[in-house]
């Protein structure tokens, strides 16, 4: 993997949603690696393994939950961005999640054309713009 590049975790006990959110990601942002794993287990494995830029967690999983991962991801020590996809969407979900230490919560499947741009403003990431669509003076003033 490239430098450069920013690494995904990407958990949801969904074959479906965890094919469709890796190709959703890459195919917006080919600058993203996105690693897709299907339990808290394999989660907790994946972090041993590798250092990620960022988490995007669902809420239900068939041992566990999103909420129990952000909280055991914040007692190993990281502080990297978290961002909870779920159908789940009612107040105490979102105040639960906030109280776990989520940056950002995303609707399923509502949300899904603010994944890549959640991604980036959690990333820090400047947008990215065609280069032949807007004159480069244009260019520099919006970034």
């Amino acid at each position: 993997m490239d430098e450069g590049r920013k690494k995904i975790l990407y958990v949801d006990d969904d074959q479906a949603s965890l094919a469709m959110m890796t190709r959703w990601i890459t195919t917006n942002e080919s600058s993203f690696d996105v690693t897709a794993v299907d339990s808290v287990e394999a989660a907790l494995e994946a972090v041993g393994r590798c250092s990620f830029d960022l988490f995007i967690l669902d809420y239900c999983l068939s041992r566990g939950t999103g909420i129990g991962l952000c909280q055991e991801l914040r007692a190993l020590g990281s502080t990297k961005p978290v961002i909870m996809f779920s159908a789940m969407g009612r107040q105490v979900d979102f105040d639960t999640a906030k109280q776990a230490g989520v940056n950002d919560y995303l609707i399923k499947p509502d949300d899904l054309d603010l994944v890549v741009p959640t991604i980036r403003r959690l990333l820090d990431l400047r947008p990215k713009i065609l280069a032949d669509k807007i004159r480069p003076r244009a260019a520099r003033a919006i970034l």
